[in-house]
């Protein structure tokens, strides 16, 4: 470069590095020491001069992190939801199949799972039982709100089934 470093080293300040060997293409300072005085250009890409650059990326990134940490959240709980119907759903056919059970007595334990578990959210989920000679099912369906986006209700299925054997004593 004409008036400038003949290394190319024109701008930007000295790191000192240490290496076992010199690479090529590297003026070295001081070869007794294996030391190299290496300058990092502070160019374009590097380091922004405009003011409040840092802060529009800043919002940018965290409006995305924070979309992907509610919809990390809000899986976790349909999850949870999801078990807690699939809990209660067994349990229910378990009491329904028992030797003195009837459908009755595993509606009422498979609905206060589900207040046990969900709380007031136990209502959006629907109990069917039903029964014939050797078994009894029971089936839970319903809706696991996210919320709202653009004006429409957005929600995750509920649903688990379970059935079982009827006790039978049988000398």
């Amino acid at each position: 470069r004409p008036g400038g470093d003949p290394a190319g080293w024109s701008r930007g300040r000295a790191v000192p590095m240490i290496l076992s060997r010199p690479p090529g293409n590297v003026p070295v300072r001081s070869t007794d020491r294996r030391s190299l005085m290496v300058r990092i250009s502070a160019a374009s890409g590097v380091r922004s001069t405009r003011p409040g650059q840092a802060m529009v990326e800043l919002a940018l990134v965290s409006a995305v992190l924070l979309t992907v940490l509610f919809a990390v959240f809000e899986g976790v709980w349909w999850a949870y939801a999801q078990n807690v119907v699939t809990a209660a759903v067994q349990d229910g056919a378990q009491r329904a199949s028992a030797q003195n059970g009837n459908l009755a007595s595993g509606q009422v334990r498979a609905q206060d799972l589900l207040h046990a578990g969900l709380g007031s959210s136990a209502s959006l989920v629907q109990l069917r039982l039903g029964e014939d000679a050797q078994s009894v099912r029971v089936t839970a369906t319903g809706q696991w709100p996210l919320g709202t986006i653009a004006g429409m209700q957005v929600s995750l299925p509920l649903k688990a089934e379970a059935r079982m054997l009827k006790d039978r004593w049988q000398p």
